[in-house]
């Protein structure tokens, strides 16, 4: 087993003991054993999902995506997952947003009506 599956392994323990953190540390280990294998930056970001870092979990997400080759089947699946990730992360940080209100161009105030 290389070091990238050891890693990995150890933190799918931890995940499956709740001990997200922990997870959290194993998979970026792994990352680091091998950076362009996009299943480390998808189980990371299970585990910073678990822990509501939905910041982090979304980075780690887009990077995932950045190294997945959709020309083989486990890619293709692995692709999924980390879109569904994302959106989940987006849909939680939405709750951050600060609300504007949108008007119609009739409606605008008088300074910004000649933009």
């Amino acid at each position: 087993m290389n070091k990238f599956e050891e890693f990995k392994a150890k933190g799918n323990n931890c995940f499956k003991q709740g001990q997200y953190n922990e997870a959290v540390e194993c998979y970026k280990e792994a990352i680091k054993q091998d950076p362009t294998n996009p299943v480390g930056y998808s189980n990371c970001a299970m585990a910073l999902i678990k822990l509501d870092n939905f910041d982090s979990a979304s980075q780690m997400c887009k990077r995932g995506l950045f190294f997945v080759n959709d020309t083989n089947d486990a890619n293709k699946k692995i692709a999924e997952k980390l879109k569904w990730r994302l959106d989940v992360c987006t849909e939680n940080m939405k709750d951050g947003l600060i609300p504007v209100e949108i008007y119609e161009v009739d409606k605008l105030p008088e300074q910004y009506r000649n933009l």
